[in-house]
């Protein structure tokens, strides 16, 4: 963990009542919106829209199925999982305790279908082996660290713990300066700080419900937080969803913090897309949260970032995007809209 802190410091559908401007994407299709390639089972919160922590029912909501709400994500229910234990070491070696450290030793690794939490923590290491997939899988705490990419998460459920989580750093999945990563249907949840950190490298996360952060206090928590050097060409964050449910000590920072920050300065964001996502939080009696969506050159350059067709609660929040200091050269923003008042932001 050394190089660490070197990093990182289906209710009735309605749209708003709005015609789509010129430059607004028409209404994706339910395949475009993955529900069709929905684990089994049923979704975490399908009240989300009418009656989620006692708010009233929104006058408006996305005309797509909503991930963790319309479908589940995360791992199918009913499903057996296995002990990684039985994971054969020329596959993967293990060592340790709190975590049991799980370290490739090839590549194009699959792991499917284990539960990680069985026998306490354990955290996965690329080991600078690549092209790592782990799928239909339940894991908790720090449990994914990759210094050699691709790598692909899908249909897992990742747990932080809550107030019982790791505090060490409080992320749970850190990806090291170069590595691409794919994220579907996967249900995080309960995390101390962030949960997905990474430099700034290409990343694909669709369909994905991200479900309360900031357990710990003084935490300045993020769903999908960039930090360090790097250049990224291919950054899509489409058709997921955020809910934070309960107080925490230092509520939500961010759901997407497409920020270039820390690092030498020469980080680049080539046309980084941020559409069709969902975000609320409707914790009773907490602190406000910060802005749902951060567009940010504090450092280095962002180029043509396009955020549009987004949803969003302000309430408890204290805005909803924030483009502070700049959001760099061609920022576009279309098509966003509040669910209390089917307003644009």
């Amino acid at each position: 963990m050394t190089g660490l802190i070197n990093l990182i410091a289906a209710p009735a559908i309605v749209r708003a009542a709005t015609a789509l401007s010129s430059n607004e994407t028409a209404v994706p299709s339910a395949a475009d919106s993955g529900s069709q390639d929905a684990p089994a089972g049923v979704a975490q919160y399908p009240t989300y829209f009418t009656s989620l922590n006692g708010i009233s029912p929104y006058p408006v909501r996305p005309p797509w199925p909503v991930a963790g709400v319309d479908y589940r994500v995360g791992v199918s229910a009913g499903v057996k999982l296995k002990d990684p234990a039985s994971i054969k070491p020329n596959v993967a070696s293990r060592s340790g305790t709190n975590p049991i450290v799980l370290r490739l030793e090839a590549d194009d690794v699959v792991l499917d279908g284990y539960d990680f939490t069985m026998g306490g923590w354990w955290q996965i290491r690329s080991n600078g082996h690549a092209n790592l997939t782990i799928s239909n899988s339940r894991l908790q705490n720090l449990c994914i660290d990759i210094d050699t990419g691709p790598l692909t998460v899908k249909y897992c459920e990742i747990d932080g713990l809550g107030s019982a989580g790791e505090t060490v750093f409080g992320c749970l999945a850190f990806l090291r300066t170069g590595v691409t990563s794919f994220w579907r249907y996967n249900w995080l949840h309960s995390a101390q700080n962030d949960f997905i950190d990474l430099a700034t490298s290409d990343i694909d996360a669709r369909f994905n419900l991200f479900d309360t952060m900031g357990y710990e206090a003084g935490a300045h928590a993020d769903a999908i937080q960039f930090a360090g050097d790097g250049t990224a060409n291919n950054i899509k964050i489409l058709f997921n969803t955020y809910v934070h449910m309960v107080a925490t000590k230092a509520s939500p920072s961010s759901f997407i913090d497409l920020e270039t920050q820390l690092g030498s300065g020469t980080q680049v964001m080539n046309g980084p897309e941020v559409a069709y996502n969902t975000a609320s939080n409707t914790a009773v009696g907490g602190l406000r949260g910060s802005t749902f969506f951060r567009v940010s050159q504090v450092k280095g350059t962002i180029a043509d970032a396009y955020v549009h067709d987004n949803f969003a609660d302000l309430a408890n929040m204290i805005g909803v995007i924030s483009t502070t200091p700049s959001p760099g050269r061609g920022y576009r923003k279309s098509g966003n809209t509040l669910l209390r008042s089917g307003q644009r932001f």
